[in-house]
């Protein structure tokens, strides 16, 4: 098993990145993350508020990687199995004074330090809660010098997705050639929305399978399949176009997949789609993020009788 360690990291999912690794379609790779502040929020005990510096797209977000995927060429499609996220040590929430949902919580930068304790976290003395955990950014290159990791894109990036998570396989499209793949930002727990901009931020062992779709997947953009359920993801600078671009690509592959008119693919979403926020922590520049999450009829057709 080839393990990627957090000294490997970068910013940017660009095809100029220098890959870290070659590896083959079907590799089982460990990535180690470093937390999204790049380990720059100070040590305390759990309950403590600490106060941190900002960053900016050139030191925020750091993503493991990136790994060259031999045979893998513009058109294709990556399925990344997630087969294990394990946190370690201190973890934290930001809150900001000029990001998140809600602006007046705090003057200044300050996180929450919280212990990791067995399958739970430490908010305070009084109050632990089950950990959640999930990987907040996970991407392919695109081509020339890229995007910085802290944005979403068509590539995947910053989507803050609660599905990227033990169990589920990532679908991504290859851009250029090698694909590029790298992830990080995983949370000990985020809620729908990472309110504040942040959910339990912390460094993590991401345990994946790598395979190649020769000619692509279900759609060009980024999806994910986990129990049955197909969770297309979509993104847009408001809530009102982000939601739109997940409903769009959803009634495509419904109705090739289903033999169905797009008419009727979308009132089947009406009817039986789950729209949900993945992040709308109010970032300038980051999109909101969407997902649309539905179950795979044509893989368990229904008999009409």
């Amino acid at each position: 098993m080839l393990r990627i360690t957090r000294k490997n990291i970068t910013y940017r999912f660009g095809e100029e990145n220098p890959p870290v690794a070659v590896v083959k379609s079907g590799t089982v790779l460990v990535f180690e993350t470093l937390d999204a502040h790049s380990g720059t929020v100070p040590k305390a005990s759990a309950g403590t508020d600490v106060y941190f510096p900002d960053l900016d797209e050139t030191n925020a977000n750091p993503v493991t990687g990136l790994v060259y995927v031999e045979g893998a060429r513009p058109g294709d499609t990556l399925a990344v199995r997630i087969l294990d996220v394990q946190v370690t040590g201190q973890g934290f929430i930001p809150v900001r004074p000029k990001m998140g949902i809600i602006h007046d919580m705090s003057e200044r930068p300050l996180a929450r330090i919280v212990s990791v304790e067995g399958d739970r976290w430490v908010l305070n003395e009084q109050w632990s809660f089950p950990l959640r955990p999930m990987v907040g950014t996970i991407g392919t290159a695109i081509p020339g010098p890229g995007v910085p990791t802290m944005y979403p894109g068509d590539h995947g990036g910053n989507m803050d997705n609660n599905y990227v998570r033990k169990g589920a396989t990532v679908y991504l499209p290859v851009m250029v050639p090698g694909a590029l793949f790298g992830l990080g930002d995983v949370h000990a727990a985020m809620g729908d929305g990472e309110a504040t901009s942040g959910g339990i931020d912390i460094c993590a062992e991401v345990t994946v399978e790598i395979n190649l779709v020769k000619g692509g997947g279900l759609s060009p953009y980024p999806y994910i399949e986990y129990e049955g359920m197909l969770i297309t993801c979509g993104h847009g600078p408001d809530l009102s176009s982000a939601i739109a671009s997940v409903t769009r690509e959803t009634i495509k592959i419904l109705s090739r997949q289903m033999n169905i008119s797009t008419r009727e693919a979308y009132q089947l979403i009406s009817a039986l789609g789950d729209i949900g926020i993945a992040q709308a922590c109010n970032c300038p520049g980051v999109d909101v993020t969407t997902r649309l999450t539905i179950p795979m009829f044509w893989r368990h057709q229904e008999v009409i009788k």
